[in-house]
């Protein structure tokens, strides 16, 4: 194996065990929804598509699935609208000092700040608040910290 194609081959062998750990359990909670037994076990004791039938039978459950899919459908549609307006309006018409463009843009860094506050909290929760500030400084400063584009 050449060394330029090594790197592409962990980084593959890397994705398809990404994939395998976040679809793994959806696979298992569906195969166990298969079960014919009177109680959700896995492996199944049977095949049988009998928990769906109840599920379609079942008045409440389908109607709160009906809105919950209505729901979603609108909200994407209102979400991609605003979302493709904002995002356009950056791009292309908002200065850098633009009040209007820090709020649109200011979304983006909640992820970062929840992530340091969480960092911050374990780590002065650990009892070694002393030993512990440096490195939850870092990790404050490089998760919270917006990156150049």
């Amino acid at each position: 194996m050449t060394r330029r194609r090594l790197p592409r081959v962990a980084f593959g062998a890397l994705v398809v065990l990404l994939y395998v750990f976040l679809l793994a359990p959806i696979a298992v909670v569906v195969i166990a929804s298969l079960n014919a037994g009177r109680f959700l076990v896995f492996p199944p004791e049977g095949l049988s598509l009998q928990w769906y039938a109840k599920f379609a039978r079942s008045g409440p459950f389908v109607r709160s699935f009906s809105f919950s899919l209505r729901l979603a459908a609108v909200t994407t549609a209102i979400s991609t609208v605003v979302g493709t307006a904002a995002a356009l309006y950056v791009v292309r018409r908002a200065r850098r000092s633009s009040l209007l463009r820090l709020l649109m843009v200011a979304p983006l860094q909640l992820p970062g700040i929840m992530t340091a506050l969480a960092l911050r909290s374990s780590t002065t929760r650990s009892g070694s608040a002393a030993a512990a500030t440096p490195a939850s400084s870092w990790g404050t400063c490089s998760s919270a910290c917006p990156t150049s584009s």
